[in-house]
């Protein structure tokens, strides 16, 4: 996404009513092709996609971006964390090269397989959950 996440503010951390970057930076992702977006913050770490939460796995080992990065801390993303031993540390963009593999999840969708991320191409034969 073109659009920032700021990590300073308050109410990122908080499902409110203002979805209006989220809504329009997935339109502009589907009308080019996308079935998501992903923000980063303000210094360049993931945060979330516009309706998901977002993990990462390096020989079997899930991570997924702090909460203190800018993302709201959702339900499917905290019984991900809670079923699978889950790393949550910063992730920049520069370092997604050296994943395997990348899934994002919400409440409604469940967890999914991402087969790339910009220009980068993810395995994705393995579930999550």
């Amino acid at each position: 996404s073109p659009t920032l996440r700021n990590e300073t503010s308050p109410l990122v951390y908080h499902k409110t009513l203002n979805y209006g970057d989220n809504y329009y930076i997935r339109q502009q992702a589907k009308q080019q092709g996308y079935d998501e977006a992903i923000f980063l913050n303000t210094k360049g770490f993931i945060t979330e996609g516009t309706a998901t939460n977002i993990f990462f796995a390096r020989n079997e080992q899930l991570y997924t971006p702090t909460i203190d990065s800018g993302l709201l801390p959702g339900v499917m993303r905290r019984y991900i964390c809670d079923k699978f031993f889950v790393i949550q540390q910063p992730i920049h963009y520069k370092d997604l090269a050296h994943f395997d593999k990348c899934y994002i999840a919400n409440s409604l969708m469940g967890c999914r397989p991402v087969a790339c991320l910009g220009d980068i191409d993810f395995d994705i034969g393995k579930k999550l959950v």
